[in-house]
């Protein structure tokens, strides 16, 4: 199937979900040792282990349509965009292309913030917990 390393970021979507654990995405970005896995991680793995568990394409498209926020990016009808740029906007043919890209421009977006921008984050949003 997919590797160890790919299985907790796959799981990011549900996991900052309410339907989920609820976590924060500074919690499950954590949590899943993005930015370290980052460095090997490519699109094509990502294709991959979303065509053989389709139900991950469904909660990660959920998760861009319930985000509450303008930083990072969106997925809408295979079209990926941002709202700070539309020079960001790429349209792909099929779920699982656009799911994927979708996947490393988001988590991308969201771990390369200033490092002391987790900690701020988690201390404002400590009362959630």
């Amino acid at each position: 199937m997919f590797t160890d390393d790919l299985t907790p970021i796959l799981k990011i979507a549900k996991e900052v979900s309410f339907s989920g654990e609820g976590i924060s995405l500074v919690e499950a970005l954590k949590r899943s040792n993005y930015s370290e896995v980052r460095r090997t991680l490519t699109e094509e793995q990502l294709i991959t282990a979303l065509k053989a568990t389709p139900h991950l394409v469904q909660e990660w498209t959920m998760y861009s349509d319930n985000k509450r926020t303008s930083g990072g990016y969106y997925l809408s009808n295979l079209v990926i965009g941002s709202l700070h740029s539309e020079a960001d906007k790429y349209t792909f043919e099929n779920n699982e292309e656009a799911v994927a890209k979708f996947i490393i421009l988001e988590l991308d977006y969201w771990s390369n913030q200033p490092k002391d921008w987790f900690e701020k984050m988690e201390e404002r949003f400590k009362f959630f917990k």
